[in-house]
């Protein structure tokens, strides 16, 4: 099992649509996409910037291409989110585990601001732990 890391801007609406349509998609069009794939049994940890982490959920099938429109209903749709990761038995924090940073790494899980801002990279387990240890405490 991997875990891969799913961040969203913090304005954006897009949080409530992956939500309502159980995938994350992924921004195909940039040219820039992660070669890393999710498979099935993997995990996803959820960063909305300016909130913190605020979920996580359970890959259902391998990252794929979008079968219908709902699968990749962010603006753009099929055409710029080419590839989905369905998922499902989403867990949302009771409150975002929101840390800061020091010396260009984010405290406890020691990430650069630059993997927070990437859509989608993969992560270790160590990172997810930390979080979801955190997300217990609060």
């Amino acid at each position: 099992m991997s875990w891969y890391l799913c961040t969203l801007s913090a304005g954006s609406k897009n949080w409530e649509l992956c939500k309502k349509s159980g995938t994350w998609g992924i921004n195909t069009a940039a040219g820039f996409a992660s070669s890393d794939r999710a498979r099935k049994n993997d995990s996803l940890l959820f960063w909305r910037a300016g909130i913190g982490y605020v979920a996580h959920a359970l890959v259902s099938e391998d990252c794929r291409p979008p079968i219908t429109k709902e699968e990749a209903p962010w603006l753009g749709g099929p055409q710029k989110f080419g590839l989905v990761i369905p998922f499902v038995n989403l867990h949302e924090f009771v409150k975002p585990v929101l840390l800061r940073f020091q010396d260009n790494k984010q405290e406890q899980t020691l990430l650069p601001p630059s993997a927070l801002q990437r859509g989608f990279i993969p992560i270790n387990d160590s990172i997810a732990g930390v979080v979801l240890a955190l997300s217990r405490s609060l």
